[in-house]
Formats: structure tokens, C-alpha cells, sequence
């Protein structure tokens, strides 16, 4: 019986890779001395004795009863002890140097089985499904649980384990085993839970989901980001940056989930789309016969697409360029003032404007006071977050302040051109977009408050729709 060593790995922001379960379970260190324990994990267990005694030694094997007729026996080493508040007990804190195959799948299987027995009990109290119908798709979700994502979890960490001992020298080897892992579970869970249709057992799922894995992929900043959504919302300007820089971060097993993040086919499309839109500028500033433009950002973010214009000086006519960048987010102002400021000139102006874009229409005519009409105008990423109702009062605020030689530039991912790209956000960083068609965010355009024509065109990765839109 093959016989595994450990160790307890951390992840970038200190907490345990491995989730624990809060559970009562027997143990026995020795004969003669029994205990409890009270949260368990693949690597860790938390524990108390019985009586005062402490461990004979500071690395000893020991038994855990995970059932009344099953029990494995890791070999722990204590990393910490102390007395309970009545001096009854002592608590004690380890970590698990060696476990065998056989108990590690032992373990493995009884940690999932528990939570997925939440899952059950859901089913179980949901009345509107009928009693063959609640069997059948509890047979579903245990072998879901217990036999496809253990399977899953197993080849992940053992992914793991090969990257961290070097036993796979190619990264891109090791980030498309791990893609492949990934994509193929996903898909399985998320056309499961499509057929389950029930809101609070898809929220179950998804919660079941990152608890076991959360705590690997999190080891990439840039997915924990995405998930612990830092300024309140999805997709925050930092995050941006991240998915342009297109390079993690990390020197732990982390990164290859970063690169997992950073090859999907959405933030492809985020980074296609900023240069897209770094075209447009450009085309639209050099192709003008005017003296004086007039440039309004919605939902500004880090303005990466005019940072990268300027650097690249792409700009080649004379005329002056006035930009007023609006954001709701005083960081992403601050971020983008201090990267701007240095092509700041007498002809090339930045007005930095804290505003809640959803509050813009109520107050058009002070912004059309204040900053006159606009030339161009344009938002990308941020229709994607929001419904239609708000999204016409924003495009008629645009239509209010544009001038009718002006032409407003939006973009929206197009759900039909790739099925599978919302998954990984959705599932791992519970970042969801609403599911728009081309054929949606025409409607849009319809029944506005001023009449329009548009034209429409893909970006390079046929994701991203692009509309240009002008008064008729």
C-alpha cells in the first residue's frame, strides 16, 4: 500500500488550501487515550483529548473513525496545543505528514459526502418535486459529487503535486492539462444544474463547487479577485489591468490557475475588445476636420485604451482633444489621473469625474451645462452588467449630450457565439453577465428617445459586438 507524505501547503494570502469540516468524530491516539474531533481537512485536524495527557509524541499516528465501521490513520504532527477554558481538555492543532492512498481517498470521499449531503437534504425538503423524481435526481447529484468531482479533484491535486515537484517542465503543458480538467467538468455541473432548474439548488451547487475548489484556484490572485469582488462589483478596473497585463503573478500553483483565468475565452475577448476600441479612437481623432474634440468615457475604469494610444502616439492630427472620464469609483479616477497626467498638454486635456453612471440621465442637463456636447462618446464592459431598462435611460443620456454629428461606440458580449465562455467566471469567481444576443442589443436601440442608425461589427475573436451609433 502505497504510502503518501504531505505537506501543508499555504496559499498567497496565508489562509489553509484545504477547506475544513467542522465535525465531531472519534479518534484514538493510543490505547487509553481517546478524543474528539472537531474539524478535519485533507491536511489538518483539530482535536482534543480526553484528559490531560498530552501526545506521547509530537509526530504519532493516530486513528480517526470517519464512520461507525471505517477509520483511517494518518500520521499527524502537532503544531500547536493548549488547555481548554475548564482545564478538562487539551486542544490540539496538527498537520497530517503522511496518510496512505487508500485512507487519503477515504477521507476524500467522506469530506465530499458530507457536504454533498446538504445537497440531498435540499431535495429532499423541496415539495414540488415528486418522490421518483427527487430519487432520481439525488442518484444524479451523489454520483455527480462523489464519483465525477472526485475523480476531478483527485487529478487536480495530483497536477499539483507534479508542478510543485517539477515533474512537468512545460507550463503551457501543465496549464492545458489543467484547462482540460477544468472545461470538462464544468461543462458536466453546469448542463446538470441547467436540467435540475431550481434557483436555490443552482446556488447550492455553485457554493459546493468553489468551497472545494476555492480554495486552490483562490491561490491566483487574480480569480480570488474576481470572487471576493474587492470594491463591491464585478470586473473592477484593478481587475482589468490584471486581464491586459495577461501575465500572473504568483510562484505557486496559483499561477496556472491565473493562466487558466486569462486564456478563457471572455477575458480574450476583454483584452480584443480594449484594443478595438484603441483603433476607433485612434481613427476617429486622426480622421476629424474639426479643431476641437469633445471625448466622454462612461465607466472609464483605468482607461487603458487611451493610456496605450498616447504611448504608442498614434495620435497624428493637431486638433485638441478634450477627455471627460466618468467613473463612479474614486480609485480607478486616482489610477487612471496618475497614469494619464504625463501626455497631459495644451492640447490634450483630461477632466476626471466622479459620478454614478446610473444617475447621469437625472441630471443630463447640469452635465450638458457643465460639459458642453460631445463629439464621441463611448462604454465597453459596463453593458454587459446591466438590465435593459437602465441601459436605454444611459444610452439616452449619451443621445441628450451628443452632438448630431457625434457618434456613440457600446459593446456587448454575444452569448450565441460561445456557449461555454461565461462558465469559468460564473462557476469559479460567481461573476455573472447578462446573456445578450445581437439580436437583444438591437432592441435596445429601438424606441429611444431620439431616432438612431448603427452599424454593427465583431471584434477579432467574433465575441464582442461593436455598435456605432448616430442621430438620425
Amino acid at each position: 500500500m502505497k504510502e503518501r507524505k504531505t505537506t501543508m501547503h499555504k496559499d498567497s494570502f496565508g489562509k489553509r488550501v484545504f477547506p475544513r469540516f467542522q465535525k465531531s468524530l472519534l479518534l484514538e491516539v493510543t490505547p487509553g487515550i481517546g478524543g474528539k474531533v472537531h474539524d478535519l481537512s485533507e491536511y489538518g485536524i483539530n482535536f482534543s483529548l480526553e484528559n490531560k495527557k498530552s501526545l506521547p509524541n509530537v509526530i504519532s499516528k493516530i486513528k480517526i473513525y470517519i464512520s461507525d465501521k471505517s477509520f483511517i490513520e494518518p500520521v499527524i504532527k502537532v503544531i500547536w496545543k493548549k488547555e481548554t477554558e475548564n482545564s478538562k481538555n487539551i486542544l490540539f492543532g496538527a498537520c497530517i505528514e503522511k496518510i496512505t492512498d487508500d485512507d487519503l481517498e477515504k477521507l476524500r470521499y467522506f469530506l465530499i459526502s458530507e457536504k454533498t449531503n446538504e445537497i440531498v437534504e435540499h431535495i429532499q425538503h423541496t415539495e414540488y418535486i415528486e418522490h421518483n423524481e427527487k430519487e432520481k435526481i439525488k442518484t444524479i447529484i451523489l454520483n455527480l459529487w462523489l464519483n465525477d468531482f472526485r475523480s476531478y479533484l483527485k487529478k487536480i491535486n495530483n497536477l499539483s503535486e507534479k508542478a510543485n515537484k517539477k515533474l512537468i517542465k512545460n507550463e503551457g503543458e501543465i496549464v492545458k492539462k489543467l484547462t482540460a480538467l477544468n472545461n470538462s467538468f464544468l461543462n458536466k455541473i453546469d448542463n446538470i444544474t441547467k436540467e435540475l432548474d431550481n434557483k436555490k439548488l443552482n446556488k447550492i451547487m455553485h457554493e459546493t463547487f468553489r468551497f472545494f475548489i476555492g480554495p486552490r484556484s483562490f491561490r491566483s490572485d487574480i480569480l480570488r479577485r474576481g470572487y471576493e469582488k474587492p470594491f463591491g462589483y464585478p470586473g473592477d478596473f484593478q481587475l482589468l489591468e490584471d486581464i491586459y497585463d495577461n501575465m500572473p503573478k504568483e510562484n505557486c500553483f496559483g499561477k496556472y490557475f491565473g493562466f487558466y483565468f486569462l486564456d478563457n475565452p471572455y477575458a480574450q475577448s476583454v483584452r480584443k475588445r480594449k484594443n478595438e476600441l484603441r483603433k476607433i479612437l485612434v481613427k476617429e481623432i486622426n480622421n476629424t476636420q474639426k479643431e476641437q474634440l469633445k471625448v466622454m468615457n462612461l465607466a472609464c475604469g483605468s482607461c487603458r485604451e487611451i493610456k496605450e494610444m498616447y504611448e504608442e502616439k498614434k495620435i497624428t492630427n493637431k486638433c485638441s482633444i478634450y477627455f471627460n472620464l466618468i467613473d463612479h469609483e474614486q480609485k480607478a479616477l486616482d489610477y487612471s489621473k496618475e497614469k494619464l497626467s504625463v501626455f497631459e498638454d495644451s492640447k490634450t486635456k483630461f477632466n476626471f469625474i466622479n459620478n454614478n453612471i446610473l444617475r447621469l440621465y437625472r441630471i443630463k442637463d447640469n452635465i450638458l451645462k457643465e460639459l458642453g456636447q460631445q463629439d464621441i462618446i463611448y462604454s465597453i464592459g459596463l453593458f454587459d452588467y446591466l438590465p435593459d431598462k437602465l441601459l436605454k435611460r444611459i444610452m439616452n443620456f449619451c443621445l441628450y449630450v451628443m452632438k448630431d454629428s457625434g457618434k456613440l461606440f457600446i459593446s456587448f458580449k454575444d452569448e450565441k457565439k460561445d456557449p461555454f465562455a461565461p462558465l469559468p467566471p460564473r462557476w469559479f469567481c460567481d461573476w455573472e453577465f447578462i446573456p445578450r444576443t445581437k439580436e437583444d442589443a438591437e432592441k435596445l436601440l429601438t424606441n429611444l428617445e431620439f431616432p438612431v442608425s448603427y452599424k454593427y461589427w465583431y471584434d477579432k475573436t467574433d465575441r464582442i459586438i461593436f455598435f456605432s451609433i448616430t442621430k438620425r
